[in-house]
């Protein structure tokens, strides 16, 4: 089970329990959204878009510090930057996304969301 850990988000909060929540319900309520730009930049076959909104994206992911959820979107940005085949990325992504919506279930849960 994927887990996050939010002691870089602490850090930068540097005690504004505020920013801290604040950045926690901005990622369970953008990140449905990103994922949904993804899946369409997928659709389209759009491998400069796809690249361009996971690049993006990875940073919220690395502040919520799921250390195997960035290393996957690396991978899809890497795939996206090389053209790979899209129906490679799409599976791939299926599987991603999927883990990210468990992440975001647990923060609603555990935040009270």
């Amino acid at each position: 089970m994927l887990q996050y850990n939010l002691e870089y988000l602490e850090e930068l909060a540097a005690g504004d329990n505020n920013f801290l929540l604040s950045m926690v319900s901005d990622f369970i309520h953008q990140t449905p959204d990103t994922l949904a730009q993804i899946a369409e930049a997928i659709n389209r076959s759009d491998h400069e878009l796809l690249y361009q909104l996971i690049h993006r994206f990875i940073p919220t992911i690395e502040f919520m510090g799921v250390s195997e959820l960035v290393r996957k979107f690396r991978d899809i940005e890497q795939y996206a930057k090389a053209k790979a085949d899209i129906n490679l990325i799409k599976n791939y992504f299926e599987e991603v996304q999927a883990e990210t919506f468990l992440i975001i279930d647990k923060l609603k849960h555990d935040f009270n969301q």
